[in-house]
This record gives structure tokens, sequence and C-alpha cells, in this order.
């Protein structure tokens, strides 16, 4: 695992992130997978040309994209995996599972692009985000023929991808010994 941040003039930053994980839930060949992730952001406000207005209190824009793996299956499902039976009076192995050399991380990619905000001391505030997520080799149970001998595999299939816009605005009303507070949050969301 590896990380890093970096700030300039306390208005430029990024980071970047790097890691490897590794699982024996895999093939041999696939037990490890390597996942990243780096963002930038600019503090809009702490530019000289935003100074004179003092109605705005805070502007952000930021940009980020990261990986991550998924490893939720079973111990053993990519081992081929056997039983001891009776088979006309004398032992036998029997198969109760097929092997899997190839399976391998499930892995989601997500890029957000967003800007934060805030007026009169912060009074109001909040921020507007785009986001698209894509997870491939999705880790599923693939339906065999019965004629196999067996029922299911388990298999990196498929992909799923996500993407919205999301908005939220947060108010303070009233301070004091008696403070209101409201937030508004609305979203869109299209899979495929």
């Amino acid at each position: 695992f590896a990380r890093g941040n970096y700030k300039y003039a306390g208005k430029y930053l990024a980071g970047l992130s790097y890691r490897i994980d590794g699982s024996s839930k895999f093939g041999k060949e696939k037990r490890y997978g390597n996942f990243y992730s780096g963002s930038l952001g600019w503090v809009i406000t702490e530019e000289g040309f935003m100074k004179g207005i003092p109605s705005v209190s805070f502007v952000k824009l930021r940009a980020s994209i990261g990986m991550t793996g998924n490893s939720e299956i079973g111990d053993y499902d990519a081992m081929g995996l056997y039983e001891g039976r009776s088979y006309a009076g004398k032992p036998a192995i029997f198969p109760l599972q097929l092997e899997n050399k190839n399976l391998s991380w499930e892995t989601t990619t997500q890029t957000d692009i967003g800007l934060d905000f805030g007026f009169f001391s912060n009074r109001l505030n909040g921020e507007i985000d785009y986001y698209y997520k894509k997870t491939t080799d999705l880790l599923l149970d693939r339906l065999l023929p019965y004629t196999t001998g067996f029922s299911s595999i388990t298999e990196n299939v498929g992909k799923l991808e996500n993407k919205g816009v999301e908005f939220t605005i947060n108010s303070v009303n009233i301070t004091g010994k008696f403070s209101w507070q409201t937030s508004f949050n609305i979203a869109t969301n299209q899979n495929k």
C-alpha cells in the first residue's frame, strides 16, 4: 500500500494511492489485484480574484478516479472439490465442484467530478456531483446444464454501469438557543 498527498498554496490539492490485495479464494495465477486512485482539487475561493466577493465563503472544484476489488465469494469456489462415497459397494471419489483456475477479482472503477460551495459564511452550502461507476468481471454463479453433473460454476461474467448526478443544499436558518437547519438532496441514477 502506498499513498501520497500534496497541497500547494492552500488551494491546489492532489492525492494518489496504490494497493495490491491478495486472496487465496482465487486461482493461483489470479490471486493478486492492483488497485489505484487519484484525486485533484482546486479551492477557488483562495484565488485573488475571489477575495473581493464577501458573499461567497467557499468554492472548491474536485475530481477523482479510483479502483476497488471485490473478493466476496466462498473460500473454495475456485477449487475442484471431491468427496468420498460408496459406488457399487466399493469406495470411490466423486467430484462435487468444478475447478476454475481463471477466477479473479471483480473490479469497480469510479469517477467523480464535483463542486462544493458555501455562501454567507457558509450558512448556505452544498455540493453538486457527477459520478460514473463501472464494475467488470462480476463474480456470479453461471448455471450449467444438469447433464454435466453440476448445477453451476462461479465465474467472472458480465459488467455493470451506474451513473448519475447528485445535488445537496444545506441552510442554517436560525442560530442561538433555538436553531433551525434544513437540508435538501436530489439524485438521478441510470444503470445498465
